[in-house]
């Protein structure tokens, strides 16, 4: 069975294939690749300082091991 193409909508690089695990998200008829959000994140960022600030807290609150009773 052939894997079907898949591209980047945004910057169009093409992730077919078992490499492509944990590089491209699929949505609804759109893909988006690792690259693509990074640039996303950065846009955000710039235009909002206060927004990457609360996003790298919910980070640090979503990875901290928890903790025993």
């Amino acid at each position: 069975m052939k894997t079907p193409d898949v591209r980047c909508s945004f910057c169009g690089n093409d992730y077919s294939g078992e490499e492509s695990k944990g590089r491209i998200v699929a949505g609804a008829a759109v893909f988006i690749c690792r690259n693509c959000v990074d640039i996303c994140i950065q846009v955000f960022a710039d235009y909002d300082p206060v927004w990457i600030e609360a996003k790298i807290q919910q980070l640090n609150e979503a990875l901290k091991p928890p903790t025993s009773s």
